[in-house]
């Protein structure tokens, strides 16, 4: 089971340029390309925000004001597998994810969200890279693993439990 010790916790903060080094060290180039033409700064995190948790893993918290860690976030270690999403008001919320590198549901997210930022959708956020695509590659995935009888190593908590564990 893994732990989480509060001491070792380390809060990395990014800027465009950082982004920008980011996704050129570690992704295609069109993956770049795809950032740099992204005009919504939303998407522009999603898309680096995916990067990141598919390449080393963490938690990525969309409320900078949330970012201080406390015994309760601890506890979401203590789960067993290695992806953990919140159902949001409308598909699964995007202000939260814990994952372990190279999670199979988040790089058929992260190809996903490239695919339509790339077509250019002109659908708002949370058709392209927010909530209601997260649903759309969440169902997806759960059929693919159903059919071939393996474990999701996914849990999906309800925004409520987010919402203790964040004390609000």
């Amino acid at each position: 089971m893994p732990t989480f010790c509060l001491s070792d916790v380390e809060i990395k903060s990014f800027t465009h340029a950082t982004a920008i080094h980011f996704i050129t060290t570690y992704y295609p180039r069109s993956y770049y390309k795809t950032w740099r033409l992204t005009r919504s700064e939303a998407d522009k995190q999603h898309l680096f925000s995916l990067c990141y948790l598919a390449k080393f893993g963490g938690v990525f918290i969309a409320d900078t004001r949330l970012l201080k860690p406390n015994a309760k976030l601890a506890g979401v270690w203590s789960i067993n597998d290695s992806l953990l999403l919140a159902k949001g008001y409308m598909g699964i919320a995007t202000n939260f994810i814990a994952a372990k590198p190279n999670h199979p549901l988040l790089c058929a997210m992260l190809h996903y969200v490239v695919l339509n930022l790339n077509n250019r959708s002109r659908l708002p956020s949370p058709y392209t890279t927010g909530s209601f695509s997260w649903a759309k590659t969440y169902c997806e995935y759960m059929q693919q693993v159903q059919e071939l009888d393996i474990k999701a190593d996914v849990s999906l908590f309800s925004g409520h439990k987010l919402s203790a564990l964040f004390g609000q």
